[in-house]
């Protein structure tokens, strides 16, 4: 049975999460704007660790949280495209040294 001490402290502690994965979003998304993405990758398992905490807590359902979850979810679309687009400019890049080496090779055999 929860006391009413945890009651008052769930709120707040929900809070604390929230700020805490919105602040390592925000570092994630600065990383990425830099080009870092090793560490941003590092920070990854930061917010999934704090979303795990959050999914058991389910702040989703409380009307409090509505404002910071909206912030939350447009931070998170902002790392998601930053990582889909770096994904996308070393794909063109891989094609681009695969294209040079067919080059290459052919190039080569004509000698």
């Amino acid at each position: 049975m929860m006391s009413p001490d945890s009651i008052k402290t769930a709120p707040e502690q929900s809070f604390q999460l929230l700020d805490e994965l919105q602040s390592l979003l925000n570092e994630h998304i600065r990383l990425l704007r830099k080009g870092d993405f090793s560490t941003s990758e590092t920070l990854t398992e930061g917010t999934g660790r704090l979303v795990d905490e959050l999914g058991q807590i389910d702040v989703s359902e409380r009307p409090e949280f509505t404002e910071r979850l909206e912030r939350l979810v447009r931070s998170y679309r902002t790392v998601i495209f930053s990582v889909a687009a770096e994904k996308d400019r070393l794909e063109k890049q891989l094609q681009q040294i695969s294209q040079g080496r067919k080059t290459l090779c052919a190039y080569r055999g004509l000698d």
